[in-house]
């Protein structure tokens, strides 16, 4: 794997290929979101390059993170020598509905946006394999959040607004411009809305992902 190396927080640095599947900000939308509610303990289902579970594992959060492609664990080599990580992530090759370790206080979920028969297809097969899945795949990250999140965490998951209507109605929803929800399962606030990137709220959860400690505007 051709890797090059991103430096998204003080202390980290994150390997991830120079051409296919790379990290976007929608992680760190997901990773401030949770952080917002200081879990203890995360599981990060579909890991790819390991970033939502680095970033989380940065700010003290013991996390592991589970994905079945084993050609990643090269990149997590670099990664996982991070000196802000100090220990705390744990990359492991797994299939999602394999993982039997639990609960966590959190469970964050990027998973593949498009089915294998809508959306476009990348020629690049790791690209591939993280953007197209069988129809049935987001689903089972779903019920894999649900077996692993504790009975007072919460869940987060990013996917293609589109795509809302294949997963259980959620506690919170946040449509991010016009393709991206961030929906939330569990914890105490309830609500949707919708926001740009510039929007205050979603740059503090940028901030709190790259190591930040922003104010909550209460919202979602």
């Amino acid at each position: 794997m051709d890797l090059t190396v991103e430096r998204p927080a003080e202390g980290l640095h994150v390997a991830q290929p120079r051409k296919g599947f790379r990290y976007g900000s929608e992680a760190f939308w997901m990773a401030g979101r949770a952080l917002e509610e200081a879990p203890r303990t995360a599981l990060d289902l579909g890991a790819g390059s390991g970033i939502v579970g680095a970033l989380m594992a940065a700010a003290g959060v013991e996390v592991v993170g589970i994905e079945r492609d084993a050609a990643w664990a090269e990149a997590w080599a670099t990664t996982l020598r991070s000196p802000a990580l100090r220990g705390r992530l744990r990359l492991v090759v797994a299939e999602v509905g394999s993982w039997a370790e639990g609960p966590y206080d959190a469970v964050v979920a990027n998973p593949p946006w498009f089915r294998d028969d809508q959306g476009p297809a990348s020629p690049l097969p790791r690209r591939s394999g993280a953007r197209t899945a069988e129809a049935a795949m987001l689903s089972r990250f779903h019920d894999a959040a649900r077996r692993a999140v504790a009975p007072t965490g919460c869940i987060w998951f990013v996917i293609p607004a589109a795509r809302r209507g294949d997963l259980p109605d959620a506690d919170v929803c946040v449509l991010i411009g016009a393709r991206i929800a961030l929906l939330g399962w569990g914890g105490p606030r309830r609500g949707s809305f919708a926001a740009s990137e510039s929007d205050p709220l979603v740059q503090g959860w940028v901030a709190r992902a790259r190591g930040g400690r922003p104010a909550s505007s209460g919202r979602g």
